[in-house]
Order: structure tokens, then C-alpha cells, then sequence
């Protein structure tokens, strides 16, 4: 949640949530008009059909089976009023820049230090696939993303089982995209 989208219109009221505190917080440095609360994406702590539009971006791919990552749209879908719409992006297979083998990866991201406190730089320094950069002053860690085949998104959401419509599919530099309309 780097917030870096909630920036774009001062017009509206914007909110970000992240099950990251550390990442919520450099979110709000970058965009104080904004409002944050730690949440997980399958079960968020917002009422029913609260927001006009919400966005996804670079969340669904994390999610490690298909239950999970239906269960991350069904909640966007919840929470967004009838009429209103849903844009998600997921990282795509045919990437020009990365090229995978399996739709299921571990993909090294860097941590900048400065953002992280001793103590809890040590104990994650402790953890499996976890190690320390030095030279550019970061932890590494290994993070899943399930990787996404043309369609795959589409299929995805219209086995929700929702009253959603997809209005526009797309690929967009590294990943596939989908508008959708909440019925």
C-alpha cells in the first residue's frame, strides 16, 4: 500500500487499508488528506455497499489458492454501493520484463531499512527465505504472487457467484485489468 493512487483527486474522500502498519505508514506520509486502518482484504471491517468505487491494485495476485482470491473480490464487491465500480490489476504471465515458468512464484522484494525499526528488523532477519542487503541497505524477502493467464482475472470474477458485470478487460504494461460495475 504505497497509496500512491490516493492522490489523484483531492475531491474525493480517499481510504487505503493494508495488513501492514509499516506500509500504511509510508502511504500517509505521502498522502496526508488520505485516511488508513490496517485491515485484511478477506474480511474488511467496512459495512455493506459504504464506498462508491474501490481499487485493487496488486493485492489478488498475493492470495495463494483460488478460495482466497475469490474471497478478496467478493469482499471489494461488498463493500462498493450498487452502481458503483471495481478496478483490479493482478500480475500477468506474459510479462516482458519477467519471465516465469509456473503461475505460482516466490519473487525477491526489497524492504527498505529506514522504514523498519531494530527490533523488528532482527526477528524477521531470523525467518526462512529472509536476508539482509547491505550494499543498497534492505531486507529481501521472498513474497508469493500467483501469476495470471489472459482470462484467468474474468473467469475469477464471475465465479463469485455476485451481481457484478465486467466492463472493460485489459492488459496494461505487466498486468491484466478489469473495470467492473456492481449490479
Amino acid at each position: 500500500a504505497s497509496g500512491k493512487y490516493l492522490s489523484v483527486n483531492e475531491n474525493l474522500k480517499m481510504f487505503g487499508t493494508d495488513r501492514s502498519g509499516n506500509l500504511l505508514s509510508i502511504a500517509k506520509e505521502k498522502n496526508i488528506n488520505s485516511q488508513f486502518f490496517v485491515a485484511d482484504s478477506l474480511k474488511l471491517p467496512i459495512n455493506t455497499e459504504s464506498f462508491d468505487s474501490a481499487i485493487s491494485i496488486a493485492v489478488i495476485h498475493h492470495f495463494s489458492n483460488e478460495l482466497l482470491r475469490i474471497q478478496a473480490l467478493k469482499e471489494m464487491f461488498r463493500i462498493v454501493k450498487k452502481g458503483g465500480k471495481i478496478l483490479v490489476y493482478v500480475w500477468a504471465m506474459e510479462q516482458k520484463d519477467k519471465k516465469f515458468t509456473e503461475q505460482d512464484n516466490f519473487v525477491p522484494w526489497h524492504w527498505q531499512n529506514k522504514y523498519e525499526n531494530e527490533t523488528k528488523v532482527e526477528t524477521l532477519q531470523n525467518g526462512p527465505n529472509i536476508m539482509e542487503d547491505k550494499k543498497i541497505d534492505c531486507t529481501v524477502y521472498q513474497r508469493y504472487y500467483h501469476v495470471f493467464y489472459k482470462g484467468e482475472l474474468e473467469d475469477l470474477i464471475n465465479k463469485t457467484g455476485d451481481n457484478v458485470e465486467i466492463i472493460k478487460s485489459y492488459f496494461d504494461h505487466a498486468n491484466w485489468c478489469c473495470v467492473i460495475k456492481k449490479k
